[in-house]
């Protein structure tokens, strides 16, 4: 992913233009995880060692895809014009 912001004064500064940046370049930026379940980590962790075959999860990667396909859809320039 290219440099979206660059650090400014203690807090963050856009580095590209607002219409280049999506929501799920924000959020990847600031938080060390987006996934919405621990086994959607790389991973893939399971305590029931399920992950191949668990129902739930295949719940949770649909619902993962739709989240990261929404946000990546609105972009800054949308938000500020709000």
């Amino acid at each position: 992913m290219d440099k979206c912001v660059e650090w400014k004064n203690g807090g963050f500064s856009i580095a590209k233009d607002k219409a280049q940046i999506n929501l799920l370049d924000i959020i990847k930026l600031m938080e060390p995880t987006i996934k919405i379940n621990r086994c959607l980590e790389p991973d893939k962790y399971c305590s029931r060692c399920a992950t191949e075959y668990c129902s739930v999860r295949k719940t949770y990667c649909f619902l993962q895809k739709i989240m990261e396909e929404r946000l990546s859809s609105i972009t800054v320039e949308e938000i500020l014009k709000q």
